[in-house]
């Protein structure tokens, strides 16, 4: 019961304030406003929380992690079962305002709709991603892939889209007289969009798992009167429920659903936790576990273009990997990449959600009038438009040249991305000065898109990541909502939003990612 006392003693009176950018529903659409929010979670202060205390939740949240499966393996050990470690992970929830969270979700199906429509609109990727095509050779390839199957003919109407859209919440903060971050008053915050990823969208296997582990340690803390502000996640199991459906429509029965991972791969148990909803689903399914060059050896199709690996005929391949160009170190890779997108399997994401999901399609999304070409319901699409963020253009031409100077006088307020995914790719501060002052006459520069940067809301927690000492630590946070939809260019079948993924790193840290090493998994503490 010490631990529960010390606990109690720090979830005291201290509250931090904030004011919302909210969005609310008049006459079926949205108006912004103001709502004052308290953050009841950021108040855990060092000085209640003994080292005994800490020691002991430590010890508790390592062992329920450990035995509900938040687990990788180690770097050093990628090849083997037997050499795991727990996934980073904040030892208690982040808040996160409610009216931020709820328009997160309210939103996904509106652009689960606009991505798949861009996906199938050929002429509009074809003029969105010209500058880009004629300097990076990767977004290239995959473009003459889209290309080759479009001319031939494609195969498989019906797509599966399993993607995940990445948000931080915006403010322009002000310290107290005291410069105390427990009191920082944060005023004009917005949810405002980073990504959205078509491709490889991951954990949500282990982060429906850790929304358990938050509502056992609040509970263990004694503050189960707050367990109903952790919001309830699904998001494997959701995702699965679209694996399935494509499943489904393929119409084989003893077709397989294939993973399209890498051989060492240390995030395989975020993987399994997928498998194992599908197989919840229907046990009747059947998955396997392939690399590109597993394909590429074992690979065929039939003369009615059925794929084929391994002899077993393959309804759906789900992508967990190729998203980066040393995915492709060989033409013969390529070759086979062009093989499944001309089959009859269903791929997610096929070629076209590959290039919807690029920077360069985001930054065009941002003009006026874009997003109403593909979404003519005016409402969902002043609620897609709400969560934009400022992009700029770098092409060659007038306007990429007063962006690019934009950019050089005043780096710190932009971040530079390139058409990559996986993270680690952007560029900040000064470092995007050096960067383009090598490549401001140059077409390279059309590969990059500029994107204001974010000031996001500030928390304070205690990271727990295997090896390193658990401190109180200043943290922002990356709100991911998952969605799947399944259907063909006309007929929509399914269009979810699926569940959440909340990441969490040190202020100061640029790039996010879990599996790059730079963020803990985490949990929405919902506030109002």
């Amino acid at each position: 019961m010490e631990i529960m006392h010390g606990m109690r003693k720090c979830f005291g009176n201290n509250l931090i304030y904030c004011t919302v950018l909210a969005v609310s529903k008049t006459n079926g659409c949205i108006l912004k406003l103001i709502k004052n929010v308290v953050l009841e979670m950021d108040v855990v202060i060092k000085e209640s929380l003994t080292e005994k205390y800490l020691n002991d939740l430590v010890s508790a949240a390592k062992d329920f992690v450990f035995s509900h499966g938040v687990i990788m393996r180690r770097r050093d050990g990628l090849s083997s079962a037997d050499d795991v470690q727990h996934a980073p992970f904040a030892l208690f929830p982040s808040s996160i305002p409610r009216v931020c969270f709820d328009q997160a979700v309210a939103v996904h199906t509106d652009f689960n709709l606009l991505m798949h429509r861009i996906a199938h609109d050929r002429a509009f990727l074809a003029d969105c991603l010209k500058s880009v095509i004629r300097v990076d050779d990767f977004t290239k390839r995959i473009w003459e892939i889209y290309e080759t199957v479009q001319s031939e003919g494609v195969r498989q109407p019906l797509c599966l889209s399993m993607n995940r859209s990445d948000y931080m919440i915006d403010c322009r903060s002000t310290s107290s007289p005291d410069g105390s971050y427990q009191t920082t008053v944060h005023r004009n915050v917005a949810l405002r969009q980073i990504e959205f990823n078509t491709m490889a969208a991951s954990f949500a296997g282990l982060s429906q798992k850790l929304h358990l582990y938050h509502k056992f340690i609040l509970g263990l803390i004694g503050s189960e009167d707050k367990i109903s502000q952790i919001p309830v996640n699904n998001s494997a199991d959701g995702l699965a429920e679209g694996l399935a459906a494509a499943w489904k429509h393929y119409g084989n029965p003893n077709a397989v659903i294939l993973f399209l991972v890498y051989n060492d791969e240390r995030n395989i148990y975020d993987h399994r936790w997928l498998e194992y909803s599908v197989y919840d689903i229907d046990v009747h399914i059947k998955v396997i576990r392939k690399s590109m060059m597993d394909v590429q050896q074992s690979g065929r199709l039939s003369t009615d273009h059925c794929l084929f690996v391994d002899d077993l005929e393959v309804a759906v391949v789900y992508q967990r990997s190729c998203y980066v160009p040393a995915d492709f170190d060989t033409e013969e890779l390529w070759k086979c990449r062009l093989m499944m997108e001309r089959s009859k399997a269903i791929i997610c994401p096929n070629a076209g959600y590959h290039l919807a999901g690029t920077k360069k399609v985001q930054q065009v999304l941002a003009q006026p009038g874009i997003v109403e070409r593909f979404i003519t319901d005016k409402c969902a699409a002043e609620r897609i438009r709400a969560t934009f963020a400022e992009q700029f253009s770098l092409d060659m031409n007038e306007e990429g040249d007063k962006n690019v100077t934009m950019a050089l006088n005043n780096p710190q307020r932009f971040v530079l991305k390139p058409q990559r995914e996986g993270g680690g790719n952007n560029t900040y501060g000064d470092e995007i000065k050096t960067l383009l002052t090598t490549i401001r006459d140059s077409e390279e520069r059309s590969s990059y898109v500029l994107m204001e940067r974010i000031e996001p809301l500030t928390v304070s927690g205690y990271p727990v990541s295997p090896g390193m000492p658990v401190e109180l630590t200043r943290m922002i946070s990356e709100l991911g909502i998952y969605g799947m939809l399944v259907g063909t260019k006309d007929k929509i079948f399914l269009n979810k939003q699926t569940g959440y993924l909340l990441r969490t790193k040190k202020v100061g840290t640029n790039e996010g990612g879990v599996a790059t090493g730079y963020s803990v998994l985490d949990t929405p503490f919902l506030v109002d």
